[in-house]
Order: C-alpha cells, then structure tokens, then sequence
C-alpha cells in the first residue's frame, strides 16, 4: 500500500517542524535519529552521520561490557541467575547492534512516515501546534530529570551504564507513543473537518469537489503513516513485552534468594521501578493503539451517517465510499511480528500469562 517514492520532499510546515523538534533531541541523544532536516527539507540522514552513529554506538557497547556489576555480587546466586547475569551484557549489545540496524534500513520508512503526517497536517484545519509542541517538550524535560536523578542516586559509573541503556530504551518507547498520538490526532482532525464540511456543502460545487478529493488523500497519508508506524515500531513493542516477562521472572527468582541465603541487597527497589516503568510503558502504548482503533472506526461510522444523509452530493458520497473501501481492503490492527495483536486486551492477556508462570515459580520455591 505504502510506496514511500510517490512522497515529496519539499513540503514545509514551521510548526510542524517545531512540534517534532523535541523528539529529534530525544532520538539524537541516542545516537538513533530517524531524519535531518536541510533547507526545509525533511530527509534521511547522510551515510556519514550512520557511521559516526556506529561508532558511538560501538564505543557505548564497549564501556556496557567492560563497566559491569562484579562476579562477587552474584556469588551467592544460583547457577541460572550467574549465567543469566553473564549473558545479559551480551544480550544488550546484539539488542543495541539491531535497533541501529533497524534505525538504518527502515530510514526511507521513517522518513516517510513523517512526510505522510506531515503533509496531512498542512491540509486539515488542526489547531493544536503549541499544545503537542509543549507536552513533547515536557517529555523531553522529564527523561532529563530521571537521567539526572540516575547519575546523582546511583554514583556508580558501572550501574549508571546499566541506567542508560534502559533509559535509551525507554526514550524509543516514548517517540513511538508520541508518533502514534499524532497520527491518531490527524484522524480526529479529519473527522471533525468532515462534519464541518457536510455543514457546507452548498458552496460552490467545483471547489466542494476538489476538497472532497483533498480530504481522501489525507485519509491516505494518515492511513499509509500508520502502515509504516506498525512495520517500524514492532520490534519495539516485541522487544518490550519480551523484556517485561523475562526480566519479571528474573526478578522475582532473584528476591527469592535473596530471603532464603539473607543476600545484602539495596537495588531490589529500583529494579521493580524500572519493571513498573516499563509495564507502564506497555499499558500506553496499547491503550493508545486501541484508542486508534476507536477513532477509525468513528470516521468509518461518520462515513455511513453522511451516506444516509447526502445521497444526492456526489463529492461527500465518494469520499465516504472510498473511506470505507479503504478501512476495508487496507487497515489492520497492528501484530508484534506477527505474534501478539497490539490493542486494548494485550495488557490483560499478557499480564494473566506472566502470573501464571510467575505462582508456578512460585510453587516450585514453596515446594
């Protein structure tokens, strides 16, 4: 559906560029910036800023694996917890080397996606520039906080190594919400300017027409943005429910020994912060994709309202049928990898599953 070549490269949207500035600083502190922009202009990024983006990334990899926690900690574990905790860093290091790759062979999709928002954005009479700009600013300002509080809690160079390649993480997670969102937003704007424009179609029959036209082909770009978004962002969430379960029973097997050898321990606290964090993570994540959903289907609602309603204006009735051709033949919910369908029920069923292995531990402990 997606042909990421039909898409211009010269569309220019000063607000929209300002809303999405917080997000670039977000991405390039991670050294994983998803486009550039150049004389207006929104494009991928040079093969020279990927290459100083890999050396940065191969030199963090090299201080994540010298910089870790010492053996003796782990001293007291069982055997499964050492060798969990051996591998870990290396687990790290193939997760950080495949988002890069990612990052570097979705860089059209990104690119597009954005241009896709974009130039929806510049035809819909959406009024909320400063109130996006201002949250993402928020955003940005909270990760600087919690890196701040990271540096100064745990002092430590090895653990604040260990933070940051969570906190990287953590700041994918947040731009992919903060993407979503504003394609959600663009489909909510679309809504709201149909109705206004069923309110008008006694206006000049040429015009009324052409914006007609103008308004499927905004359906398109929002539609074909949110294509891109799900073969982007699903190894992320694939990654994020696979490091929540994991890292929960790990967790819980660690406090476990911790109660029965009386193991000095003062991190168990941050530890199920960060695992809370991240189911937090999860939950929006999902809610927001079912509230797209929602809001999809509302404009596929809206579409057969006004195709009772205006069975005479040809413009309204074929861009109300063509919608609904589209959400038909196109749309699909989002899967990770094919796996798990990303959508309000994802949180409960994933939750029921993990506390169903996490009272087996559970009981093998108690017996």
């Amino acid at each position: 559906m997606v042909d990421i070549g039909e898409i211009s490269y010269s569309s220019f949207n000063s607000n929209f560029l300002n809303m999405l500035l917080p997000l670039r600083y977000m991405q390039h502190a991670t050294l994983f910036s998803i486009f550039t922009i150049q004389n207006n202009r929104i494009k991928t990024h040079s093969t020279r800023y990927y290459i100083g983006a890999f050396i940065g990334v191969l030199g963090f990899i090299t201080c994540r694996l010298v910089i870790k926690i010492e053996d003796l900690y782990y001293k007291n574990f069982s055997l499964v917890i050492r060798i969990i905790n051996n591998n870990i860093s290396f687990s790290w290091v193939l997760i950080l080397i495949t988002f890069f790759f990612i990052n570097f062979l979705k860089r059209h999709h990104y690119v597009g996606m954005v241009l896709r928002i974009q130039r929806s954005f510049k035809e819909l009479n959406y009024k909320h520039y400063l109130r996006i700009t201002i949250w993402n600013w928020f955003v940005v300002l909270a990760h600087l906080i919690f890196l701040v509080y990271v540096v100064f809690v745990f002092l430590e160079i090895k653990k604040i190594f260990i933070a940051l390649s969570f906190i990287g993480f953590d700041i994918h997670i947040t731009v992919s919400i903060l993407f979503l969102n504003l394609i959600r937003e663009g489909f909510v704007t679309w809504i709201s300017d149909v109705k206004d424009y069923s309110k008008y179609f006694h206006h000049e029959e040429g015009q009324y027409n052409e914006r007609m036209k103008i308004m499927f082909r905004v359906y398109l770009d929002l539609m074909g943005a949110f294509d891109l978004f799900k073969s982007i962002y699903q190894f992320v969430c694939f990654f994020l429910t696979v490091d929540i379960y994991f890292f929960s029973l790990l967790f819980l097997q660690e406090v476990i020994e911790i109660h029965i050898n009386h193991i000095p321990d003062d991190e168990h606290m941050a530890v199920s912060f960060w695992i809370l964090k991240r189911s937090v993570f999860m939950v929006l994540f999902c809610s927001l994709c079912e509230k797209f959903y929602m809001t999809v289907s509302e404009a596929d609602g809206l579409c057969s309202s006004l195709l009772n309603s205006f069975q005479d204006i040809v413009a309204m009735k074929r861009l109300c049928k063509n919608v609904q051709r589209l959400n038909r033949a196109a749309f699909n919910k989002m899967t990770v990898c094919h796996i798990l369908t990303v959508d309000g029920r994802l949180p409960q069923e994933f939750c029921s599953y993990l506390f169903g292995h996490l009272i087996v531990l559970l009981q093998f402990t108690i017996l």
